[in-house]
């Protein structure tokens, strides 16, 4: 299992995706803070200080990996599976179960490593734009940067859970379909349709795209550990009936002709 986890991040960070992606993200977060003020009605933030942009703006991480997982797991399964590489590890005693345990285990590695990079590159950009400031501002209240700081983490830490369960839901429809562009598609678009559901409160609390936007909140903003084990909960159920339906219909897939 390790060694199939070296194999995929070797491939994926061999690729260009994940250095197009950070330069995406630096991108963004430039064009945003250049003409960002506090107080712009232009804009939802009101933070003032630099070192308060990581934590303030996830909403835009969330976003950035709505559009990021579909595609490298589009391209890890979909993509190899059009090349006929993606039976290449099969042809020795691997069980295929083992073999996309590895892809969504170095998806998760992913994960991780573009969240870090989004609050290192929110924390520079932020400041270089605002200034560090005396305060991270969360929340309504003011904390000293070192509690800022263990915050964000905090926050970028506990949003890889909801990412992963959308990983786990891209990744069982790059298994169901044929053609990358199909996968990537269909996982935007349910993503889209339920960020749009959101605004009714009865489907709000399951719906994964909001665990994806606030999960963090219920445990680090205003701490409820009754909403934040009924989040958990939803998000554990997605990861389960994804995650089944993704090694299920792997197993019975056509790979090998």
């Amino acid at each position: 299992m390790g060694k199939l986890i070296g194999i995929e991040l070797y491939k994926l960070f061999r690729s260009r995706k994940p250095y197009v992606f950070a330069a995406i993200m630096v991108v963004i977060l430039l064009l945003n803070f250049s003409g960002y003020s506090p107080g712009d009605p232009m804009y939802a933030w009101t933070f003032r200080h630099g070192q308060s942009a990581p934590l303030n703006t996830l909403d835009l991480l969330t976003q950035f990996m709505m559009i990021f997982i579909p595609i490298v797991l589009g391209d890890s399964v979909t993509n190899e599976h059009r090349r006929g590489t993606l039976k290449l590890p099969l042809l020795r005693p691997v069980r295929r179960s083992v073999l996309l345990g590895a892809k969504f285990a170095s998806l998760l590695v992913f994960i991780v490593l573009m969240a870090a990079f989004y609050v290192g590159a929110a924390y520079a950009i932020g400041s270089h734009f605002l200034g560090w400031g005396d305060g991270t501002e969360y929340a309504g209240r003011v904390v000293p940067a070192s509690e800022g700081i263990r915050l964000t983490l905090a926050a970028a830490g506990l949003l890889v859970l909801p990412y992963a369960a959308y990983g786990l839901f891209a990744g069982a429809v790059a298994v169901l379909v044929g053609r990358m562009s199909v996968a990537v598609i269909v996982s935007l678009v349910a993503a889209a349709i339920a960020s749009n559901l959101n605004a009714i409160e009865a489907f709000a609390p399951w719906s994964l795209v909001d665990q994806m936007v606030s999960y963090h909140e219920a445990i680090i903003a205003d701490p409820d550990p009754d909403l934040a084990l009924r989040r958990t909960g939803v998000i554990a159920l997605y990861a389960a009936v994804f995650g089944l339906i993704a090694f299920g219909v792997f197993r019975k897939k056509d790979i090998l002709h």
